[in-house]
């Protein structure tokens, strides 16, 4: 059993990759303003999935993991996606305390993505493939996490289509959620994925105060579902919650993970208003 105090600094170097290496990716010098900065104070009341980077070793007492799926099962218009990474990707070998834990998600209604870093498309393809297929083989999961991924349009056709195509293909039906943490080159949101599967770009993983300030979305972006957008807010109070989620619907956007956890580490713990996440992002559903 890989021990989670071994593998801390390698988790430390996946949450950079998480937060400040997704900020490198810069959106591709296009304006994205197509309406001024707002910010609510309202109530949230939406219907969202949440996807959680789940980067909390399963077996430790009180894990975050357990108490995620606690709440099964959920609304069929929304999904709870576990985003696993057992050692800076899927390791190198099966670990049964993560195979069980994704056994649980999935007896609960849950959805698991495995956790590939690619390093702006520095990674060598064959090298983010070769992890994906040990996604698949050692764990079953159901999707995966582009972390780091570019926003440069050159690279859709070189590497980022390709890789989604291996994914989508490797794992059928799978869903892929690619982390640039800012609006990419459009083109990343015409990467094709067979109609059994679903592509997701994650455009936002900063602060509270950086989120409340950012500008409106790119005007290509209004032409989506919200289902192809996702936010991750970390140092968010509880106070600020429902402001982030207001925020997160005006800006066209499905999928959220707020917390109020903190770097180094935002995603060593759930947020500590949980249930309230849980529920607002509910309480629009029908």
């Amino acid at each position: 059993m890989k021990m989670q105090l071994v593998t801390a600094s390698l988790l430390m170097s996946s949450v950079l990759c998480m937060t400040s290496c997704s900020r490198v990716a810069e959106y591709a010098g296009q304006t994205t303003s197509t309406t001024p900065p707002t910010t609510s104070t309202a109530t949230a009341s939406t219907c969202q999935s949440i996807a959680v980077p789940a980067y909390i070793y399963p077996s430790y007492l009180g894990s975050g993991w357990n108490t995620a799926i606690s709440d099964s099962p959920w609304n069929k218009q929304v999904n709870r996606i576990m985003i696993m990474n057992p050692d800076s990707g899927p390791g190198t070998a099966a670990n049964s305390d993560y195979q069980n834990i994704v056994a649980k998600v999935h007896a609960a209604g849950g959805l698991v993505y495995g956790y590939v870093y690619t390093n702006y498309g520095s990674i060598a393809l064959a090298s983010a493939e070769a992890q994906v297929a040990e996604y698949q083989s050692w764990y079953g999961v159901d999707g995966i996490f582009v972390d780091a991924t570019s926003a440069v349009a050159s690279l859709v056709p070189t590497y980022y289509q390709p890789l989604v195509t291996y994914i989508t293909t490797q794992i059928p039906g799978s869903k892929v959620m690619l982390n640039v943490g800012d609006y990419p080159d459009p083109s990343y949101a015409a990467i094709t994925v067979p109609s059994t599967s679903s592509l997701t770009i994650n455009v936002f993983e900063d602060d509270y105060a950086t989120y409340a300030s950012a500008g409106g979305i790119p005007a290509w972006a209004t032409s989506y579902p919200s289902s192809m957008f996702a936010n991750i807010v970390y140092s968010t109070s509880a106070a600020q919650l429902a402001s982030a989620l207001a925020l997160s619907v005006q800006r066209n956007v499905g999928t959220v993970f707020i917390t109020d956890g903190a770097l180094p580490n935002p995603y060593s713990a759930l947020p500590s208003y949980w249930s309230s996440l849980v529920s607002s992002t509910q309480a629009g559903c029908k």
